[in-house]
């Protein structure tokens, strides 16, 4: 038969070593948005704009409509102000 005290020792054991394994799953987790943060932050390219500076806007409107291939992908050349 299954002895009470042990089973609740065990019951606590499991418990105690869930709480282990969610703290490291914690730290894996933490360690792996690291990674991906400084992977990202690398291969980022900052853009800055000057006041005079010519831009093109992308056209995301036309692209939702799904008006064709030919359409213009950007809208411009707009100055920056």
């Amino acid at each position: 038969m299954v002895n009470e005290d042990e089973n609740e020792d065990s019951l606590r054991l499991e418990l105690a070593l869930a709480k282990e394994k969610r703290d490291l799953a914690a730290i894996r987790l933490a360690h792996s948005k690291h990674k991906m943060a400084m992977y990202y932050n690398k291969r980022v390219h900052p853009k800055y704009f000057k006041p005079g500076d010519h831009v093109m806007h992308r056209n995301e409107v036309n692209k939702a409509k799904g008006q064709g291939k030919l359409t213009p992908n950007c809208d411009g050349p707009y100055t920056i102000c």
